[in-house]
Parts: structure tokens; C-alpha cells; sequence
């Protein structure tokens, strides 16, 4: 195995050099920008003037920096680990083998791993079960209140480039002229880069796992040779 306490040494001693020169930087931009702005007129001056009043954007001290940083790190450790579960190759193999199983197989394992204390491994776990064309096999109910849950903008995203059934199933669960304006909204649009697409995808999945958590609706995908009745 690697020597992580060396990486993280190394990587920590480039990102001190890079936070400094980051808040030199903003310093710098802050100073031009003030300057710039006695050049415009008052309007824009003003606006420019309480933009950097109202942030610390290239003050002396900005100690929210490394806050960020920090918040930024644990985030990438997260993802990280995530990723190499069940969301990269080779471990993609895992998210495979967890939707060939039956319901009650995934049960068992999700159980034992809440019997194990791997609370967080139970949850990434669990939500390798779920694709985001899953929205078929949510009834009319739920979809319904996932819709109040999610803005048009990020669900107009989240669709772009999906399976005509998909789109179909959250159309038809909506007012004749919302679901006009959503289509109207994803035509508009134009390109979106896939990055933003399976973000909001991932939104509209975030909502189905709580409000399933919370018992609200009721999740019941089949068993992948399973065939689905209507």
C-alpha cells in the first residue's frame, strides 16, 4: 500500500503554497477592480464598491479560505472513496453484482453490513441500487412528490438526453402546461455537458432516497430478470 502519510504531507505542503498564492492573488484582483472602478460611472462604481464590502474577496485576512479548503478536502476524500466502492472501475463490478441480485440477497447484505457497524459502506451500498431510469417503477404518487422537491431547472437538466419513457413518466405527472414549459425549458437550453446532466440526475435521486427514507414513498424495483407488470 502507499505511504499515505507521506502523500498527504506533500500534497498539504503544495496546497499551503497554494492557498497563499491564492489569497495574494485576490488581493491583487481586489485592488484593480477598486481602481478600475473610479474610472466608471457612479452606478457601476457603486455596484463594483459593495460587491467587495459585502465579501471578503481579497481582504487581508480570509480566513473562510481555509475553511474551504478544508470542507473541499473532506468532500474529495468522500467522493474518493465512494468512487472506488462502487463507481470506478474495476470497482463498477460491485454496482454490477448488486443489481443482479434479488431484493431479498440485497437485504441480506444491506443487514449485515448494519449488524457489521459499516453504516457508511450500508449507504453507498444502497445506493448503488438505484439508476436514475429507475423513475419507472415509481408510481404516479411518488413521482408527484418528488416533483415539489426539485426546481424546473435542475429536473429540465436532469432530463436532457433521457429515455422517452422517462420523460414521459414525469410529463404525464404534471399540469398540461408544466409540462409544455419543461419541454419548452429542455429545447431552449441546447447543449448541456454530460458532468451537469448527471449532477442533476443525482439531485432527483437525492430527493427519492429521502423521501423514501422517510417513509413517504415507496421504492419497488424489480429484480433485474424480472419482468415489470402494468
Amino acid at each position: 500500500m502507499a505511504d499515505v502519510k507521506k502523500i498527504f504531507e506533500k500534497v498539504t505542503s503544495d496546497a499551503e503554497v497554494q492557498i497563499k498564492q491564492l489569497i495574494e492573488d485576490r488581493k491583487l484582483l481586489r485592488s484593480l477592480f477598486l481602481e478600475e472602478a473610479e474610472k466608471q460611472n457612479e452606478k457601476t462604481k457603486e455596484l463594483i464598491t459593495n460587491l467587495l464590502k459585502d465579501t471578503s474577496f481579497g481582504e487581508s485576512e480570509e480566513d473562510d479560505i481555509s475553511y474551504t479548503f478544508e470542507a473541499d478536502l473532506y468532500r474529495f476524500i468522500g467522493d474518493w472513496y465512494k468512487n472506488n466502492i462502487c463507481g470506478s472501475v474495476p470497482s463498477g463490478v460491485v454496482h454490477d453484482i448488486l443489481l443482479s441480485l434479488d431484493e431479498s440477497s440485497r437485504r441480506n447484505i444491506e443487514a449485515r453490513l448494519l449488524t457489521e457497524r459499516k453504516d457508511t459502506l450500508r449507504q453507498i451500498v444502497k445506493s448503488s441500487f438505484w439508476y436514475f431510469s429507475d423513475i419507472v417503477y415509481l408510481d404516479d404518487r411518488a413521482i408527484q412528490k418528488c416533483l415539489r422537491e426539485i426546481d424546473n431547472a435542475t429536473l429540465a437538466k436532469a432530463l436532457k438526453g433521457a429515455e422517452y419513457t422517462v420523460i414521459n413518466k414525469i410529463t404525464r405527472n404534471m399540469s398540461k402546461r408544466a409540462a409544455t414549459m419543461l419541454l419548452e425549458d429542455m429545447e431552449y437550453m441546447g447543449p448541456v455537458r454530460k458532468k451537469d446532466v448527471y449532477e442533476a440526475q443525482e439531485e432527483f435521486i437525492r430527493i427519492v432516497k429521502k423521501l423514501e427514507e422517510k417513509g413517504e414513498i415507496v421504492v419497488a424495483i424489480p429484480a433485474s430478470d424480472d419482468e415489470l407488470v402494468v
